[in-house]
């Protein structure tokens, strides 16, 4: 693993260097582990009019008109206990 892939491990995603060195995120999250480094965390602040929609709206909806991923919305919506959209 070159030394620049190193020192950006805990700085950026264990995707985003994956795809910059070709290897898996897997293979990346083991040797950030192994070097005692912390997983990149990006706190994502939405606004308060995207949690009073949720429940209300599909997750994925929420995620694309918000611009975050559809894993963010599900668990920020799972945190505060507001069960999934259901037609």
């Amino acid at each position: 693993m070159p030394d620049e892939c190193i020192k950006k491990m805990g700085k950026v995603s264990d995707k985003a260097l994956a795809r910059e060195y070709n290897v898996s995120p897997q293979t990346i999250g083991r040797r950030r582990k192994k070097k005692g480094i912390s997983p990149f965390s990006q706190k994502i602040k939405l606004p308060e009019e995207c949690y009073k929609k949720m429940g209300e709206k599909p997750d994925t909806v929420l995620a694309e008109k918000y611009d975050v991923a559809k894993t963010t919305i599900a668990k920020k919506r799972r945190k505060r206990g507001i069960q999934a959209f259901n037609k």
